[in-house]
């Protein structure tokens, strides 16, 4: 047992021939979408609907606690207020007569780094580019993905009641800290789920969000052939047992050095090649992946 250590053409028939050349684009997305390909119809349905251009997600907190926010003005929004906290959209306009008030500002940083790996999400500008070895396929709209669902602040329980209510499983609900929950829903619920006012993005928990970046940067190293070893430690998703996680591990050619199960989860440590590191992270039963020990040249312990 081991112990994690963790042109000359009229405006308006450019017009007409851009929208019908967009369309066509469109389809063909989703026609090769539909045959299990991984394209870039995520980039097409998944977005970041309650982010104005130019804006910045703001939280004002009462300060002294019981002092009465006054967060009208031009340039400001507001989604919510809970726990002496208001989340608000701003211009830098809104912004400053906020600080002009004297309230107590913080903003809900745009890019968010999730399981250790350097791919962030910009409010603004969408996503990084991730490998196509690491991207979770489209599989249709009525299949079950994992989802993360990034809230403008933190919200109150009664939000998370309003996803369930259109279909939304959470599996946990202080992902990313407090503002974003990690779910698993079908694509067709997508549309819903961004209509609600604090909601900033919703993306695919992609594969490479369950790598950490020690293990990507090794991976990404040319001297790490096939037949070298990483050693990994590999944490089960929730609710997924032991023995199916090594089983799945075993499938993939990962090397079992031990495991640890308790009543929060379960743990295994492989030794894995480059490959196959991938592989695991493709996993349905994993969730996140991270190196172990120092790099070394075979089993066995170093």
């Amino acid at each position: 047992m081991s112990v994690r250590r963790t042109p000359g053409i009229p405006r308006r028939a450019r017009c007409v021939l851009l929208a019908v050349g967009l369309l066509a684009l469109s389809v063909a997305a989703l026609s090769g979408a539909n045959r299990g390909d991984p394209v870039a119809i995520w980039m097409r349905v998944i977005g970041h609907p309650n982010i104005d251009a130019g804006s910045n997600v703001l939280l004002v907190f009462e300060d002294p606690p019981g002092v009465v926010l006054d967060l009208q003005g031009p340039g400001i929004r507001v989604v919510h207020e809970f726990d002496s906290i208001a989340t608000v959209v701003a211009t830098p306009e809104g912004e400053g007569l906020l600080s002009a008030r004297g309230y107590r500002i913080e903003r809900d940083d745009s890019v968010k780094v999730v399981g250790g790996a350097s791919y962030s999400y910009d409010y603004t500008r969408g996503p990084a580019s991730i490998p196509l070895a690491l991207q979770m396929e489209w599989r249709g709209w009525n299949a079950m993905y994992p989802f993360i669902i990034k809230s403008l602040g933190p919200v109150p329980p009664s939000y998370l009641s309003d996803l369930r209510g259109i279909g939304v499983n959470i599996t946990e609900s202080s992902f990313l800290g407090s503002c974003a929950f990690l779910v698993e829903m079908r694509a067709s619920v997508i549309p819903r789920v961004m209509e609600l006012p604090y909601v900033a993005w919703v993306e695919p928990f992609h594969y490479v969000y369950r790598l950490y970046s020690d293990v990507l940067q090794w991976v990404a190293d040319p001297r790490n052939c096939c037949l070298q070893l990483v050693p990994l430690g590999v944490t089960a998703r929730p609710g997924v047992p032991g023995a199916r996680l090594r089983s799945d591990l075993l499938s993939v050619g990962a090397i079992i050095r031990g495991s640890y199960d308790s009543s929060s989860g379960s743990f295994v440590d492989v030794w894995a090649t480059g490959p196959s590191a991938y592989a695991i992270g493709r996993l349905d039963s994993v969730r996140y992946v991270v190196t172990s020990w120092p790099v070394a040249t075979g089993p066995g312990d170093p």
